[in-house]
């Protein structure tokens, strides 16, 4: 799945999911930057990981790295005005890949029930599930 969704996102938008994920961490962090650190451990990945995804995504102009005024070995990112362009729109093709591969799993027998689960886990808790004769 991670393999579809990397190739759907570079495809479209020329980043990978982890990529992503990082934009959209920096986008939702605070507004003067997200601590290395911090984004290192919202991701799951280890410092040098980030370091190095960090880096990709300051040469495509997606983030910038800005110093610690107080603390000189510190490091914050920042996602540019072009990452937060890239997050919006790169999220809704996420989503729409994901519906796309969750349709494929539902129709396979290991898969089926999780899929279920997954849909109805997401489903607003104000509004009905649809009934058979509205979804088809």
């Amino acid at each position: 799945m991670n393999q579809a969704l990397d190739t759907r996102l570079a495809r479209t938008h020329d980043v990978l999911l982890t990529e992503l994920f990082a934009l959209l961490a920096l986008c939702e962090g605070h507004p003067t930057g997200t601590r290395m650190q911090d984004l290192a451990d919202r991701l799951g990945l280890e410092q040098s990981s980030v370091s190095r995804l960090t880096t990709r995504l300051q040469r495509k102009g997606l983030i910038e790295r800005v110093k610690d005024d107080h603390d000189r070995r510190g490091v914050y990112c920042v996602a540019t005005p072009a990452g937060q362009e890239l997050a919006t729109t790169a999220r809704l093709t996420l989503a729409e890949a994901l519906g796309e591969l969750l349709d494929v799993a539902a129709f396979d027998e290991h898969t089926a029930a999780v899929v279920a689960r997954l849909r109805y886990s997401g489903r607003p808790a104000d509004r009905p599930m649809a009934t058979s004769e509205e979804t088809s």
